[in-house]
């Protein structure tokens, strides 16, 4: 029999058809779903939908659901909120850079500025020694030319027409004369003595120098000196006088006094009575029954002194008693003048004769001073803060002011 093919592949198709009902095929597996949300990821979601979100393309169903379903990935969320927090701190060391201040302090205070501040503070140093203050004065003795002052440290400083030099000595006083005139006999041209000037050193020895300078007797120690004209007396720690120079006839040796006053070829104690004795010339003599706290002649002319209560009394024709009602704690009596102290340091001047052709009795106004010295034709005193201040006649620029 002959076989026909379209039977044949009929037959085929039955056979398959019949198998396909018996045993239906597998239905195709589904294609791989990418899943939207897992690019839009949020803290909120829960971990199933994270597991979800996670699975990417190229994982397959199964490797994914084992690592996205471990627990690790609850902390790997909170991991990832860490970084968040140290971004946070990261900006803490932006601060720093905020003390900008720092760096200029240290820049201000570089080693290099030290150095240059020590070379300033150096030669200021340097500077300082150069200049020494000059000490004040605490006395003064005004002569015919000239004016010496005694300073704090016990140096002398003369102005005027004392030829010598004072000498690089220290004393507790000083005493100065000379160039008085005198009228009538002198031994001397012109009736001028030569100046000259005494201190009195810490051990009571004396110092004098000038060219009408007088030795001391040697090894004598005294207590105060006084300078005439031409003479130097001084007094003994018990109360002798003794004098040196011209002749001009020595003190009682049997008297004891407490002050000394010298002038023109005479010299005047004050005993501790309070009576005045005067030896040399005989014009002048003490007022009589006249009791004295002081005395002064500054050598030159006639003496004066005060009473218990300040008032002036002068022993010679030269000063007028007009200033009697006035009341003084010093007073200087010089050649043709006298001057006082008042309690509140102004000084009061007056004449004699009518003579004050130089100003030597007009003080300067509004000044204030501890001690006076009247000299022929000048006037110096002593203010609180240790400046002399002359006024007068300035020849030999012996009153040129202020000697400081």
């Amino acid at each position: 029999m002959k076989t026909n093919p379209i039977a044949i592949i009929a037959l085929a198709l039955t056979a398959l058809a019949i198998a396909a009902c018996d045993n239906p095929p597998a239905p195709a597996p589904a294609p791989t779903q990418t899943p939207i949300p897992a690019v839009a990821l949020i803290p909120t979601q829960t971990p199933a939908a994270t597991a979800t979100a996670t699975l990417i393309p190229t994982q397959t169903p199964a490797a994914t659901a084992t690592a996205t379903h471990t627990p690790t990935q609850t902390p790997t969320a909170t991991a990832t909120l860490t970084p968040t927090h140290t971004a946070t701190a990261t900006t803490t060391p932006t601060q720093t850079p905020t003390a900008t201040p720092t760096p200029t302090f240290t820049a201000t205070l570089m080693p290099t500025q030290t150095p240059t501040a020590t070379a300033t503070h150096t030669s200021t140093a340097t500077l300082t020694p150069t200049y020494t203050p000059i000490p004040p004065f605490t006395a003064l003795s005004a002569a015919a030319n000239h004016t010496c002052g005694l300073r704090a440290d016990g140096s002398v400083t003369c102005r005027g027409a004392l030829d010598s030099p004072a000498p690089e000595e220290r004393f507790t006083a000083i005493t100065t004369s000379g160039s008085a005139h005198r009228y009538g006999d002198s031994p001397y041209p012109e009736g001028n003595y030569p100046d000259h000037a005494c201190g009195l050193r810490a051990d009571g020895s004396v110092h004098c120098w000038g060219p009408g300078a007088k030795s001391p007797p040697p090894d004598e120690r005294f207590t105060t000196i006084s300078a005439g004209a031409d003479h130097v007396c001084g007094l003994l720690s018990n109360g002798v006088a003794l004098c040196w120079g011209a002749l001009i006839g020595q003190p009682p040796s049997y008297e004891r006094f407490i002050a000394l006053a010298s002038g023109i070829e005479f010299s005047c104690g004050l005993r501790d009575d309070d009576w005045t004795i005067c030896w040399g010339d005989s014009l002048y003599r003490p007022p009589r029954d006249e009791k004295l706290k002081s005395i002064n002649a500054n050598g030159g002319g006639a003496p004066c002194g005060l009473r218990e209560n300040g008032s002036p009394v002068c022993w010679s024709d030269a000063f007028p008693q007009e200033m009697a009602d006035e009341r003084f704690t010093s007073i200087s009596a010089g050649r043709f003048h006298a001057c006082g102290l008042r309690p509140d340091g102004v000084p009061i001047c007056w004449g004699g004769w009518g003579i004050d052709n130089h100003g030597e009795t007009m003080p300067p106004a509004d000044e204030r001073f501890t001690t006076l010295s009247a000299a022929d034709h000048h006037t110096c005193g002593l203010r609180p803060d240790g400046v002399i201040l002359c006024w007068g006649s300035d020849e030999h620029r012996k009153s040129h002011p202020p000697l400081r």
